[in-house]
């Protein structure tokens, strides 16, 4: 594109500055609307995938969440857009790529994007009129549902407090680092905004106050206060126009007094300790669990080399595997696990988190820290690990860490500089300052050097935090807050209390009223004919064989991958047995992370990011369809699995070699024998397990519902669920006593890990790259094999290489891969105060057919139409969804849940209100269009290689997908026929449950309900 495509003179608007912006590809303009002085950028190239943002700056005043509430609350009716929740309504049938609200420290992000330009339009103009012209003026219910609320039925009690918000918040401080978070920024930022909790603290919410709540809009949300993206194949003119006439015009200009202001910390004169607790659940032994952070307050926005040279910095010295900090923590028996804080706002926090300690003298861990970095100082830092650090952080710039949603990216990359008065093109040009870092690394990195003793040495700005866990805290503070509201509701004259109940009958009535048609009439819909009917168009795709390897197969994506080659290799394992799952999963996260007989895995993991631009080892179960017809046939009917370990990465031209050459000693060479090694990345899984599970339980939750339902499940679970969880924590115990049994274990599997049977190969790359690249991965290939498996042609090996290629049948009676289902009704107890509930149900079993495009559009209605309103809305749960598998599982879930009972006589309502809510056509589309991007989602050249992988792998098709799409558009009220029944036979049947959360919650319910148990499970289990 050319500069022209910037026109110096828009009416309303004053150009400031005009550029091209070569490292992102996209002509660049930014610009003031005149009238009401908000700020404009755009970013204006081929991509399809468009993307408009608006932002304000809402610095937080106190913990109480105003900022966080209002990005919920806006987008809860509005002028134009008069239904209880546009956003939802949009939801149901757009055909976004992104559409949310983001709340940050310092800001507020309200981005969308589509593909399709008069969706683009409509999801811009509703997100306008929410920001300028919400309904929270006129109706405080929006508040009390979003933000907080009393909740009393009966005028006795009990009194309790819910809120959409606040359960979410409640969610995000069962996790220990959010916490730990909380009390450095607390300590190192006292005085600014950066000391409270944008998001609102948990114990603080309820302080907040409905005209406080307007006040804080009322001062934010003004076009001066604004700053707007629009990014894409786009006419500036004509956007810039429709800005004007939808908003902007309307307003005039703030004074420069009355915008919120970001104050700067004050420096600390010396460095501060300080000290803080998190809960651990009831009875859990406290040694052990003490959280260490060293945090440190260095630099600003406004100097990009700095701060990129903070971010490799901290790679090299705290993150890396050979890391200096992370080593001298680590092998003084410290802790288990090292994190790095790394925030980059308007002052940069940077840091480390040491993670399960036994430690308590924080004067200790300060002087291990530091001791580290002076003797790494006077040794002179890696200059290998420091150039390898830079090339990790340029892949990650130009491929816009591999977001197919660019503009979304490009946009809050540029509001870390624009927001504090800095230019929004600093972060998104990069070359030139990537090629002076890599001279000063040359050079001896004297300016690294420099920067790492400023930033960590010499700055005083600096804390130390103990945070103790402390069994019981969190039962003690719902005990507490339980106390209150009873001592509240018995001070409250009677007046009062009939209040509170009014007010809990008129929210409950307020929900439960469906939007008037005249309401409805106020959203923009899309029709049918604005949804393709293909699929997106891909490059250029063929299949052949990989030369010398009569069983191999290559899938060669031609596509501009901007020089990178993106390249995976699949290797069967199906002659692995069932208890073998777990381990393989360990090994398979271990590789490339261990030590081999040429490198130290530090010297390793250097090598891999200086020479390619990656390399991953992973391992997982692909269903295996035998035949077009088994795609729609019921899974009990047919079953069949492969699991597969798959080694991916990336490469430029001049890297290629280098990653086969590492990709063949690490799968050859690789040593299982550094046991402190190995138990060291034992506890990383199990810290980064665990921190998951109490963060995005909902997912560990359905893939355990549905384990007792199908084998496949069991299986994956022993790969990445609970399962797998719990292998990695009774290992850790079987340790050091029984070390040598584990390791030969691994080196076992080890050495039965490559087949040359069915090896299966994909490139994406330009056309061109791919005859070389063919040959280079055949020779690669032919190494391995020889290497692994220098004695061939024997009977056992025979045998083995057949096993390993041969899918298995889970349907089939006797399959070794069948193993035992966990408890039917299980309850994993953490010190949350919120719920995952997961409830999995078996459609087969209820007479299903197979799968159909159907599945998609009908979850997609049931999840918005029943659930979201009664389990979000009136509930108060962060977020729930249904989907239903083309394996014929059905699952329903909940995301921090306060609810439990409640939520579990709504997922079993569900049929009879299928029954009364069965949609006419008009009302049924938005549904149907809503449903296209599962089918057709935005992908990277990554991301559409590893998908057309994937669906050889299965034996499926994009024609086979494009047939589901076609089955999705082609529904209608008729689809419904039957559905009501096939559920109520489902969900009558015995029930799958999975609930990870409260463990007063669980342990409340009637006894058997649930089997029960602590998230880290007993030894002998």
């Amino acid at each position: 594109m050319k500069n022209a495509a910037i026109d110096p003179l828009y009416r309303g608007y004053q150009v400031l500055e005009t550029c091209r912006l070569q490292d992102i590809d996209c002509d660049a303009a930014l610009l003031e609307h005149s009238a009401s002085g908000a700020r404009i950028m755009a970013l204006i190239n081929d991509d399809d995938n468009r993307v408009f943002g608006i932002g304000f700056k809402t610095p937080p005043e106190n913990d109480y969440g105003a900022p966080h509430i209002i990005e919920h609350s806006v987008l809860s009716g509005s002028r134009h857009y008069q239904t209880k929740e546009p956003f939802m309504d949009l939801y149901k049938g757009s055909l976004q790529t992104f559409l949310n609200a983001m709340t940050y420290p310092d800001k507020t992000l309200f981005p969308v994007a589509s593909r399709n330009l008069k969706d683009f339009h409509q999801l811009s103009d509703v997100y306008l009129d929410a920001v300028f012209y919400p309904a929270i003026y006129d109706n405080p219910l929006i508040f009390a549902q979003e933000g907080w609320h009393y909740d009393l039925s009966d005028p006795d009690g009990p009194l309790t407090r819910s809120g959409v918000v606040l359960n979410e918040m409640k969610g995000a401080y069962a996790d220990p680092m959010t916490v730990l978070s909380y009390e450095v920024n607390r300590q190192l930022f006292a005085g600014t905004p950066y000391a409270y909790e944008s998001g609102g603290h948990p114990d603080a919410i309820p302080q907040l106050d409905y005209q406080s709540f307007l006040d804080f809009h009322r001062r934010h949300y003004h076009p001066s206060n604004s700053w707007i993206c629009l990014y894409g194949r786009l006419d500036l003119a004509a956007e810039l126009e429709r800005l004007d006439q939808t908003c902007l015009g309307a307003f005039d200009r703030l004074p420069e007094t009355l915008k919120p202001r970001l104050p700067l910390a004050e420096p600390f004169t010396q460095p501060r300790q300080a000290a803080a607790t998190y809960p651990l659940p009831e009875g859990q032994d406290p040694q052990g669990k003490n959280w260490l952070a060293y945090a440190c307050v260095y630099g600003s926005f406004n100097n990009r080399k700095e701060n990129l040279m903070l971010e490799i910095l901290s790679d090299v010295l705290i993150s890396g595997p050979g890391a200096p900090l992370r080593r001298a923590l680590l092998d003084a028996g410290l802790g288990e696990d090292v994190r790095v804080i790394d925030d980059n706002l308007q002052q940069n926090l940077l840091g480390l988190v040491l993670v399960n300690s036994g430690e308590t003298d924080v004067s200790r861990f300060q002087t291990v820290i530091e001791s580290a970095l002076e003797k790494s100082l006077a040794d002179g830092l890696n200059l290998a690990e420091l150039e390898g650090a830079l090339n990790r952080v340029e892949y990650d710039l130009r491929e816009c860490e591999d977001m197919p949603t660019r503009g979304l990216l490009y946009y809050v990359w540029a509001m870390d500089a624009w927001l504090y008065g800095g230019s929004p093109w600093q972060n998104l040009s990069y070359s030139q300052v990537l090629a002076e870092l890599r001279q000063d690394i040359r050079s001896g990195a004297p300016d690294f050097h420099r920067l790492a003793r400023q930033a960590y040495l010499d700055n005083p700005h600096r804390l130390t935090l103990l945070m103790e866990g402390k069994p019981g805290l969190g039962q003690e503070k719902e005990q507490q807050t339980a106390r209150s509201l009873a001592d509240t509701l018995s001070q409250w004259p009677e007046a009062k209390r009939q209040q509170i109940l009014a007010e809990t009958r008129r929210l409950n009535a307020w929900q439960e009223t469906p939007d008037r048609p005249e309401q409805l009439a106020t959203i923009p819909r899309l029709t049918l004919q604005d949804v393709p009917a293909r699929l997106s168009p891909w490059a250029r795709e063929e299949r052949c064989q990989l030369p010398g390897l009569p069983d191999g197969v290559l899938l060669r994506e031609s596509e501009f991958t901007a020089g990178i080659r993106y390249l995976q290799i699949v290797f069967k394992l199906n002659h692995m047995s069932a208890e073998d799952f777990s381990p393989l999963a360990f090994l398979a996260s271990c590789l490339g992370k261990l030590s081999t007989r040429r490198l130290s895995y530090a010297e390793l993991d250097t090598e891999i990011y200086l020479k390619t631009g990656g390399l991953q080892v992973s391992l997982s179960l692909s269903r295996s369809f035998a035949s077009k017809d088994d795609l729609w046939l019921p899974a009990k009917a047919s079953l069949p699995v492969q699991l597969l370990l798959t080694v991916s990465g990336k490469a430029t031209e001049d890297q290629v070699k280098a990653w086969g050459d590492l990709l063949v000693e690490i799968l050859t060479d690789s040593r299982l024998d550094e046991t402190e090694r190995l138990k060291e990345l034992l506890l990383k899984q199990k810290n980064r397990l665990e921190q998951q599970i109490i963060q995005y339980g909902s997912a560990f939750a359905a893939l355990r519902a549905s384990a007792g339902i199908r084998p496949d499940s069991r299986l994956k679970d022993r790969l990445n669920g609970l399962a797998y969880y719990d292998w990695i924590c009774r290992t850790l115990k079987r340790l050091p006593g029984e070390t040598a049994e584990l390791t030969h274990e691994l080196a076992e599997l080890y050495r039965r890990l490559i087949s040359p049977a069915g090896i299966t190969a994909a490139i994406g790359a330009e056309a061109g790259a791919q005859p070389q690249l063919q040959l280079q991965l055949s020779e690669w290939l032919q190494r391995l094999l020889a290497r692994r498996s220098p004695a061939r042609g024997t009977d056992r090996q025979t045998e083995q290489e057949q096993a390993a290629a041969r899918p298995h049948n889970l349907a089939e009676p006797g399959d070794p891969w069948v193993v035992s289902p966990p408890a039917r009704q299980e309850g994993i107890m953490t010190s949350a105060e919120v719920q995952f509930i997961a409830r999995a149900f078996d459609l087969e079993a209820a007479g299903s057919q197979g799968y159909n495009g159907f599945y998609g559009v009908l979850a997609h209605y049931i999840s918005l139409e029943l659930l979201h309103p009664q389990i979000r809305a009136m509930g108060g749960a962060y977020g729930t969804d249904m989907s239903l598998q083309r394996s014929g599982i059905g699952l329903l879930t909940t995301y921090r849940d306060p609810n439990l009972q409640r939520t579990l006589d709504i997922f079993k309502s569900l049929p009879d209100w299928l029954r009364q809510h069965i949609p006419d056509e008009a009302a049924l589309l938005p549904f149907i269009i809503g449903s296209v991007n599962q089918f057709d989602p935005p992908l990277t050249p990554s991301g559409k290689a590893e998908t057309a992988l994937s669906l050889y792998l299965s034996g499926l098709s994009r024609a086979d997908i494009e047939q589901a799409l076609a089955q999705a558009l082609a529904s209608g009220p008729a689809s419904f026929t039957g559905w009501p029944d096939l559920l109520d036979q489902a969900l009558q049947a015995p029930t799958h449950i999975c609930v990870i959360g409260n463990m007063a919650t669980l342990t409340a319910l009637p006894q058997d309900t649930l089997t029960l148990r602590q998230l880290e499970p007993d030894p002998l289990v």
